[in-house]
């Protein structure tokens, strides 16, 4: 043991493993109180002989190196040499860092992709059933994934890479669905396909946020039809700018405090080409200090989409502004 003179501790050698991860111990566990080993058994096929690793034995090390910040394979290094860990865990043997490699590959060209999403989905429907929420909100967006691979297509911001679609649900930030998609397709691609998904996996769903992907008759009519109340951000299309022109109850935009903010709003309503129903647009307007030649008027836009009639124009900015 080591006296300190100055600071009120000692130092004592010990033979106890220690781990700078105790808190992936947890996220193990509450891996093993949401029953994933089970659900992953029940997609990936076994092993295709008796000395080899099951999927489970490859998964859990990379949940938890992805949950502790890792983002390669070699980062599972870390939790392969942090014994105190493993033993907290209860990883056993771990399979080799090629072998990760080579399973990864394998797994991904025959319906590892497909299998790793159901698992996904019937986990987000375990914390939905276990969750007291009475109602949710649906965020919907998709993201861009830089890679630099050969097949990778470029995307919208002129990057190659990915661009899957993600479905989160705002009042406990779990991830309920999501489809992995190439660089070069639509966000708009699949949109009420992807919804009804999302629904059928958390019927609770009340509420529906997206941009402007989401703004298509089908989507809008679904809504309707399920009583399920939205936020879309509009496409800014020549009918939506006539409408824009009839706008006249332009008011001050007020922030959370009540302050006045740089912009103003205004309602209009509008109802788009093949929809059942007509909806509310609300419209943001701010003074563009750049004159446009066919924006005259001196005035940029932003226009919701929303059949939320019981809030108020500064309500439904409020609300769809906190989406993702």
């Amino acid at each position: 043991m080591i006296s300190q003179g100055i600071l009120r501790f000692k130092i004592e050698h010990t033979e106890e493993q220690i781990t700078p991860r105790s808190g992936l111990a947890l996220f193990a566990e509450v891996i093993r109180a949401l029953d994933v080993r089970r659900k992953v058994e029940g997609h990936f096929p076994k092993p295709g002989s008796n000395r080899g690793y099951e999927a489970w034995s490859y998964i859990e090390p990379v949940l938890l190196m992805l949950e502790g910040g890792g983002r390669h394979i070699e980062d599972l290094r870390e939790i392969r040499d942090d014994a105190a860990l493993r033993q907290l865990a209860g990883i056993g043997e771990m399979p080799s860092l090629s072998t990760y490699g080579d399973w990864l590959v394998r797994t991904g060209g025959n319906g590892g992709r497909e299998a790793m999403g159901k698992v996904d989905e019937e986990t987000a429907e375990t914390i939905v059933k276990r969750t007291a929420t009475a109602e949710f909100t649906l965020d919907v967006d998709a993201t861009v994934i830089e890679a630099e691979k050969e097949k990778a297509a470029m995307t919208y911001k002129k990057v190659k890479g990915y661009q899957p679609i993600l479905g989160f649900l705002a009042e406990n930030g779990v991830c309920l669905s999501h489809e992995f998609r190439e660089g070069n397709v639509p966000a708009q691609t699949g949109a009420l396909k992807f919804l009804k998904r999302c629904v059928r996996l958390c019927p609770k769903i009340k509420r529906l946020r997206s941009d402007s992907a989401f703004y298509q008759t089908t989507v809008v009519n679904w809504c309707e039809e399920k009583s399920i109340g939205f936020t879309i951000t509009a496409d800014q299309n020549v009918a939506v700018k006539e409408v824009i022109k009839t706008v006249r109850d332009w008011t001050p935009l007020l922030d959370e405090d009540g302050k006045p903010t740089d912009r103003e709003v205004g309602t209009a309503v509008h109802l788009m080409g093949g929809a059942k129903l007509p909806f509310r647009l609300v419209i943001q307007r701010w003074r563009d200090p750049q004159l446009k030649l066919f924006e005259p008027n001196g005035y940029r836009h932003y226009v919701v989409a929303t059949n939320r009639d019981e809030l108020s124009a500064a309500e439904v900015v409020g609300f769809h502004n906190k989406r993702g």
